[in-house]
């Protein structure tokens, strides 16, 4: 999982969708862990890894831009934990995982920042910042759209 956008936080922030879409799956993933995956059509989906307390009611269901999903976590693929809750989103595009860095879904674009756990995301036609994450601070539309 090396592309993607890793946010730090405390574990059991709730963790919201950064786009509109439809739940295609929620639960345990072989090699994955616990995780989410949200089809934002037109060859777009986001994944969110490290999860727990996960909406499986939700799949399925078209869901609207910060709609919880479920919360940080630390779970990881292959059994035990990592030492801090995060949660990775990655983006694909047409099945390909993508460098998150200027990626534009549906009306909001990824900057990643300039180390791990750094970056921030826009609302495109409002230009309002709707994340941010210094280092370890907010996750995933914490406070809404």
């Amino acid at each position: 999982l090396s592309e993607g956008v890793r946010f730090a936080v405390a574990r059991g922030t709730p963790v919201r969708a950064v786009a509109p879409g439809r739940v295609a799956y929620a639960d345990w993933l072989r090699g994955y862990g616990l995780l989410l995956i949200l089809d934002h059509g037109d060859g777009w989906m986001s994944t969110y890894y490290h999860l727990r307390d996960i909406r499986t009611e939700l799949v399925g269901n078209w869901i609207e831009a910060g709609t919880v999903i479920g919360k940080a976590g630390n779970a990881v693929p292959c059994g035990g934990h990592s030492t801090f809750a995060h949660v990775h989103l990655v983006l694909w595009r047409f099945g390909e995982r993508l460098t998150a860095d200027g990626l534009s879904i549906r009306g909001y674009t990824v900057h990643t920042g300039s180390r791990d756990y750094w970056g921030h995301w826009n609302n495109n036609a409002t230009g309002e910042t709707i994340i941010v994450n210094r280092g370890a601070a907010e996750c995933c539309l914490l406070n809404g759209p």
